[in-house]
């Protein structure tokens, strides 16, 4: 949420993470280790979380509203963090949509101060802060699909953590059944 950084004197670096499991179906059940890890985000107080699928201008909008202020050593801090946690990564990124993948690149340098959107019809979006952290989960065939030997030269396949398996390394079917 913006709560640690380390200060550089004209900037900040402030840690942030767009993280996408990959694995062929049904071999390491990414979905569900996503939704597990948003579902221990989701018991902290104050952790805001983007919608599953939502274009650039909605997921703007509702970073803004977003905000999480906080004092430290005397001084009131301003941030909007927001994470995602995405079961399918195609449902929430269209890399055709360049605006949102443009987006994306910005908010991963988690720069300190304003962003805003300025729009004829559709008015202003400012956004204080903004902090944005990505997990998010994908087939190879997806990123095969999806993914243009272009996009791989930079921009946002550079800021992507991508963690890959093509084999399960435990079978274990029913978890539930080997609680105690």
């Amino acid at each position: 949420r913006r709560r640690v950084w380390v200060d550089q004197g004209e900037f900040q670096w402030a840690p942030n993470w767009y993280i996408v499991l990959v694995a062929p179906p049904s071999i390491a059940s990414k979905s569900i280790s996503a939704k597990l890890g948003g579902r221990l985000l989701r018991e902290m107080e104050g952790v805001s979380f983007a919608s599953d699928i939502t274009t650039w201008q909605a997921f703007l909008q509702k970073l803004a509203y977003s905000r999480d202020d906080f004092e430290y050593q005397g001084a009131f801090r301003k941030t909007c963090p927001m994470t995602a946690i995405i079961g399918e990564l195609g449902n929430f990124y269209d890399p055709l949509d360049r605006r949102m993948t443009d987006l994306l690149i910005r908010l991963w340098d988690s720069e300190e101060g304003p962003f805003d959107k300025d729009t004829k019809t559709s008015g202003k979006d400012y956004v204080e802060t903004p902090c944005f952290n990505l997990l998010a989960a994908t087939t190879p065939r997806w990123l095969d699909e999806n993914i243009t030997p272009v996009m791989l030269g930079g921009g946002l396949i550079d800021r992507l953590l991508f963690v890959y398996t093509d084999r399960k390394f435990q079978l274990t079917p029913q978890p539930s059944k080997h609680m105690t």
